[in-house]
């Protein structure tokens, strides 16, 4: 079906299949490049069940009613827009929306039936934003290919299931974001910016290579355990990050930022100065830091960390080798400025296997 001049629907327009081969069939709903279905207030737009199969959606949808979703939907086209200020509820089948230019969500979108992923046209100009209540209570949420990200509300991930972005240039994070333990959030590369909001729940956090988070303010990570990995990936901003669960820093990852460690902390590195960790800022030990090599072979391995304000270590500083290959490796702290200073009551462990070699 084709409305080459949009649509405005005040009452109920009903997408489905119908005839006697109905459970199989697919149905495709086309509005023109340059219209919309406006679905209004009060309005009801219903996507039908069936077993097989999906129905398509090419156009720019205007949301101010109320969509329900019982099937999987993929919605087509180029460069689409799609706002959503009425209620958006998925109670089965997965959502794929391919080539967006921008997704406006300022009411609420309930994912309860499969994954929901969502595809900008161009990472240089497509936008994505919530300012409602955006709650998976089953399947995944990716969104990758966007310019711009803006949560300024909740996106609540409590029942469903992993969180991931890619290929963006900044996600501006304003609001609350709820990761459940068991359940994770992956970025790959970009900006996430934390802007007096917050990100915990239990669930694991993960930067990957090129992924920023930066902070405006100070940031604990109380129950989340966080990973910031890869070469170009860093924590970085004014504001503190203090640890009080277990972070992982690994293979060429940075914390540009002011440093706290009041739990467990991993640092592990290769040979190479792509894959050295630096903590360029203030540091404060008071739980227990662990720096080895992450050697997986019986080669080599002499990574290295450094610490270019120093630290105050209050807790227990680990230098080990790890790896199959850990008994050639040789670990090594770098100290330019400032000093390693192991305070009373502080520990410093250098453990048998490899050299270890402090350059202070």
């Amino acid at each position: 079906m084709t409305l080459s001049q949009g649509i405005t629907n005040n009452g109920t327009f009903e997408i489905g299949t119908g005839g006697s081969g109905s459970l199989s069939n697919t149905t495709t709903l086309i509005v023109s490049d340059t219209s919309t279905l406006v679905n209004s207030v009060g309005a009801f737009l219903e996507i039908e069940a069936g077993a097989t199969s999906t129905r398509t959606f090419n156009g720019n949808l205007n949301n101010q009613g109320t969509v329900n979703m019982a099937f999987a939907v993929n919605g087509t086209g180029t460069s689409k827009d799609y706002a959503n200020s009425g209620t958006f509820n998925i109670t089965s089948g997965a959502l794929n929306l391919f080539s967006v230019n921008s997704w406006d969500s300022s009411g609420a979108f309930n994912g309860g039936g499969g994954n929901v992923t969502m595809t900008g046209t161009s990472s240089a100009t497509s936008t994505w934003s919530n300012s409602g209540l955006f709650k998976m209570t089953s399947g995944n949420l990716s969104l990758s290919t966007f310019q711009t990200i803006t949560n300024s509300n909740l996106i609540d991930m409590t029942g469903g299931g992993n969180l991931s972005i890619s290929s963006f240039t900044n996600f501006n994070n304003s609001g609350d974001i709820e990761i459940p333990a068991g359940q994770s959030f992956t970025v790959n590369g970009g900006s996430f910016n934390m802007i007096g909001s917050s990100l915990d729940g239990g669930g694991t956090l993960l930067f990957r290579t090129g992924a920023d988070l930066i902070l405006s303010e100070a940031y604990s990570p109380n129950t989340s355990p966080l990973t910031v990995t890869g070469h170009g990936s860093r924590v970085g901003g004014s504001g503190t990050l203090t640890n009080a669960s277990t972070l992982n820093v690994t293979v060429g990852a940075n914390i540009d930022a002011p440093f706290v460690n009041n739990s467990s902390m991993l640092v592990q590195a290769d040979s190479g100065t792509t894959t050295d960790v630096v903590l360029s800022n203030s540091v404060t030990n008071n739980g227990t830091l662990r720096f080895e090599s992450r050697n997986d072979n019986s080669g080599l391995d002499f990574p290295t960390l450094t610490l270019s304000q120093g630290m105050i270590n209050n807790g227990r500083l680990e230098l080990g080798t790890g790896g199959s290959g850990s008994s050639t490796n040789r670990t090594t702290i770098v100290v330019p400025n400032g000093s390693l200073l192991n305070a009373a009551g502080g520990e410093i462990v250098f453990e048998l296997g490899g050299t270890r070699i402090s350059w202070c």
